[in-house]
């Protein structure tokens, strides 16, 4: 929709809108033959090593490549609530049961004493927690190169305990 929109790919309004306005200079879709080199290889339940992930039709949702520098990069801008794309993205837009709203690519979890925005995912042995905690101005991002069934529950406790050791120490 925004491409029609904007009359630009996916790519490109990723680019002007988020990425070039927070330098985040290392977060690509399409990689060099020396960006190859520097990927990180992920493995299965099985400790065997997975591909990496090529590009596909998927655009958005998969796909795009970015270093851990970037990422905390990517956390600051999600923990600024004067941006008017963050604001957006932070929009509550179904509620899912009664326990989180969904917005644009955020599970929204909301209790009285907290807000968090969480993202989940990953492919090819690779697997990515990432939570905004916005009242706090927190945000952790566990990130792990083996990917199993549990992992996402793994992922889960390690931010929650973080984040627990965190406020315990204020």
């Amino acid at each position: 929709m925004l491409e029609k929109v904007y009359q630009k790919s996916f790519e490109e309004l990723l680019i002007e809108f988020v990425l070039k306005p927070n330098t985040m200079n290392q977060t690509k879709f399409t990689l060099t033959e020396n960006d190859r080199t520097r990927l990180v290889k992920g493995y299965n339940d099985k400790n065997e090593l997975m591909p990496n992930f090529k590009r596909t039709l998927w655009g958005g949702i998969s796909g795009l490549h970015s270093t851990t520098t970037d990422l905390v990069k990517y956390m600051k801008l999600q923990l600024n609530p004067s941006n008017s794309i963050v604001k957006e993205s932070h929009k509550k837009l179904y509620k899912e049961g009664s326990d989180f709203w969904e917005g644009y690519h955020w599970y929204i979890i909301e209790n009285d004493h907290q807000l968090m925005y969480r993202h989940h995912g990953g492919i090819y042995g690779m697997q990515n927690w990432f939570v905004i905690f916005p009242k706090q101005n927190i945000g952790i991002s566990i990130l792990t190169n083996t990917s199993f069934n549990e992992t996402g529950e793994i992922l889960e406790k390690v931010v929650g305990n973080l984040y627990n050791d965190m406020q315990a120490k204020k």
